[in-house]
């Protein structure tokens, strides 16, 4: 076996390879816990420069250290993650710079920063693989999860359903109602002033056109019907369609229905906006 010695100030010691490798091990190690309560204090640093001269960081960061501004954003991640935790024995974590940098994001869930740092303060420590492993198993089971609950939304009991329809169709049946009884007076009326008009030509009024009144009552009615649902942002609208084919396996089809709503908001809008002027300038 290759031997190897180890110079000490005193006297020399023999050290076989495995004795060597162990020591070797320790102070790599050593090195490692100084790294991290490094990272911590530089964050720290960055931190007070930040908040005392915001309009100066970023020139600082880039011009002064060096360092990409996603570096710094790694370095004060780290340590408001530690400042949040209230986590106190850095120098007994075993743990890289890079996992801890996957640890500090904030899209990283609470659960598996617990777990990593627990399992950084054992003897073996936690490498990145590890780390990344982590994050991903946590990610697939929130989209499992949301999935799920999504579905029970979506699943609805036939009982309900109908009792929904029912209720929809009672809230619109008077309105519906009301409708046709407005266009069969319209119908009336406008047959009473041809007759009129048959017998007195020279007195009959200009002429009444149906289609346009009954579309005028539709609008009417439908504008109303639409300011009583609008009880959801674009955004949300936008959100469903997306969510909605994504859980039907086809994400594609989310965009044409979007574009056709748009459209059809265009039109609406594009007709709102002259109603409104041409009521503003009416004397």
């Amino acid at each position: 076996m290759n031997e190897l010695f180890a110079i000490d100030l005193l006297t020399p010691v023999i050290l076989s390879d495995d004795e060597f490798l162990a020591q070797a091990e320790g102070r790599i190690r050593g090195y490692g816990k100084l790294v991290v309560a490094g990272i911590v204090e530089i964050g720290r640093e960055l931190v007070g420069v930040k908040q005392r001269l915001p309009r100066r960081y970023e020139a600082f960061v880039r011009e002064r250290l060096g360092w990409s501004t996603q570096h710094a954003w790694n370095l004060t991640n780290v340590f408001e993650m530690f400042q949040s935790l209230n986590f106190g024995d850095l120098v007994g974590l075993t743990i890289d710079a890079s996992s801890l940098y996957l640890l500090a994001a904030p899209s990283t869930p609470k659960e598996v920063r617990d777990t990593a740092l627990k399992q950084a303060t054992t003897p073996d420590g936690i490498s990145r693989e590890q780390v990344a492993k982590l994050i991903e198993d946590a990610k697939h089971t929130a989209k499992v999860e949301a999935k799920a609950e999504m579905d029970g939304m979506l699943v609805i009991p036939e009982e309900e359903l109908a009792g929904q329809i029912a209720e929809i169709d009672d809230k619109y049946k008077t309105q519906i109602a009301a409708l046709e009884k407005q266009r069969d007076s319209a119908r009336a009326t406008l047959k009473a002033l041809r007759k009129k008009q048959k017998n007195n030509p020279l007195k009959m009024p200009p002429a009444f056109d149906s289609t346009i009144s009954f579309r005028a009552m539709c609008i009417e009615q439908a504008m109303a019907a639409l300011r009583e649902e609008l009880a959801i942002t674009p955004e949300q609208l936008i959100n469903i369609e997306n969510e909605l084919a994504a859980l039907q396996g086809n994400p594609g089809n989310a965009m044409p229905k979007i574009a056709s709503l748009v459209r059809d908001a265009r039109v609406i809008a594009d007709w709102v906006r002259v109603l409104l002027d041409t009521t503003e300038k009416a004397p």
